[in-house]
């Protein structure tokens, strides 16, 4: 068997990667279990011991979640929200696949963006089983499927519950503003000079489903950009308003500079909550920030 190492993986990668184990001969020693997804049907370890979160939101939130032993990730440093909650080292971005073999792990959590550079899903599965996360179903399903493959339904189950708990909490603490308030999540776009409706379908009006919030009809606008200048009166009636400064500093600063931000009202009114971070994907712990940061919005209102 060819092995994959430093000078094979740089002359001739695609060729050693041809011939390594596939998924179903990894982790005999612990125990397996066959399980079936939508990439295929196959055997993973039954406690596995050595885990690699290819995402480090999706993919690193759901390991986390359902306490498996993560012993690196990737795509981006950890988020600060989640940062507490694992010592496992940063990789690299994008996977570098002979540093993934040499940790040797025993299973692989990886989001499914159609086998791209970042997330190499196909690849990843001749280094060891992997399984597919998708970020269109929300972090709740990510958790189940990753659960029910793992048979770790407890775990995940004890993980919802703290959240609910906590989002009840919100709702609890502002339930005049979450029942009878409308709020909305944007993000500005300088590029363009567009603004981004985060609407039905993005993590920030899930969490806010969660709570019990009003946001933007999805008749209208699920989640997309708009032109500035229709702003003022499309949002004539929102009480507050969540920005999200989602990849890095200074779109806040630039939208501000905008002459129709301050003629949106609640802008006017001095209704606007800064989120800081990359919130646009996450698992459980990022939509737990997301709830935090929800509440802030309605401590604004309740002002």
């Amino acid at each position: 068997m060819i092995r994959l190492n430093r000078r094979t993986f740089t002359l001739g990668a695609g060729a050693a990667l041809l011939t390594l184990p596939t998924a179903r001969a990894f982790a005999q020693d612990s125990g397996t279990r066959t399980i079936t997804n939508w990439i295929g049907t196959y055997d993973v370890p039954t406690n596995p011991q050595r885990v690699i979160a290819i995402d480090e939101r999706i993919d690193l939130e759901t390991a986390l979640a359902l306490k498996l032993p993560v012993i690196g990730y990737s795509h981006a440093p950890v988020n600060p929200w989640v940062a507490a909650e694992t010592d496992a080292p940063f990789l690299s971005s994008p996977p570098n696949l002979e540093q993934i073999l040499g940790l040797a792990p025993d299973l692989i959590l990886c989001s499914d963006w159609g086998d791209s550079e970042g997330w190499p899903l196909q690849k990843l599965r001749t280094l060891a089983p992997v399984l597919p996360l998708d970020a269109k179903i929300g972090w709740r399903a990510n958790l189940a499927n990753v659960s029910e493959w793992l048979a770790m339904e407890g775990k995940a189950g004890e993980a919802v519950a703290d959240f609910d708990t906590y989002v009840t909490g919100i709702r609890d603490r502002h339930a005049e503003a979450v029942a009878n308030s409308k709020v909305i999540a944007l993000h500005f776009f300088p590029e363009d000079q567009t603004m981004m409706i985060r609407g039905k379908g993005s993590n920030h009006a899930d969490v806010l489903a969660d709570i019990g919030g009003h946001t933007i009809d999805p008749s209208i606008i699920e989640e997309g950009p708009v032109s500035m200048e229709l702003l003022p009166d499309m949002l004539a009636d929102y009480d507050a308003i969540l920005y999200a400064e989602l990849f890095a500093e200074g779109t806040y600063e630039e939208v501000q500079k905008h002459p129709i931000w301050s003629r949106i009202p609640a802008v006017a009114a001095g209704k606007v909550h800064v989120a800081r971070g990359s919130t646009n994907f996450g698992g459980i712990y990022s939509a737990k920030f997301l709830a935090g940061e929800w509440e802030k919005v309605y401590a604004l209102i309740d002002a």
